[in-house]
């Protein structure tokens, strides 16, 4: 699309925003049309916005994913798979995602609280197989 199509785009998208303020699909396209203008920074914005309403949505972690990978915040990026592998039952992926984050990080609180979300998936994951004997 050339810059021409996009800022019609972004007018269109902002306009309908402020008519359905929290309407999945708009959001979604807004992010979607940040990332083709080539700002993920604002896309990550944008999609923390959309967790607060979807917060256990697994699409809505993928893209987390994809957008902290492109505006380069790779400790981000592994924190997000690690999101969205929990919500779709892979818990051996989720750990290890938060393994990688992990190693990434010379701050403490951040490695104490990425510990702590690896007891907590640990826990849900004995007890879904505790669930299923």
């Amino acid at each position: 699309m050339d810059s021409n199509r996009l800022s019609e785009a972004q007018q269109r998208i902002d306009r309908m925003r402020t008519l359905y303020p929290g309407n999945y699909p708009l959001n979604q396209a807004r992010v979607d049309l940040l990332l083709k203008q080539n700002n993920p920074k604002e896309a990550d914005k944008a999609l923390e916005a959309l967790l607060k309403s979807r917060p256990d949505d697994p699409d809505v972690w993928y893209s987390v994913a994809e957008t902290r990978g492109l505006s380069g915040n790779i400790i981000g990026l592994h924190q997000a798979r690690a999101e969205y592998f929990a919500l779709v039952g892979d818990y051996r992926q989720a750990i290890q995602q938060l393994d990688f984050a992990q190693k990434l990080t010379n701050n403490f609180q951040l490695s104490a609280r990425l510990d702590a979300r690896k007891r907590e998936l640990m826990d849900q994951e004995r007890a879904l197989k505790e669930m299923m004997n």
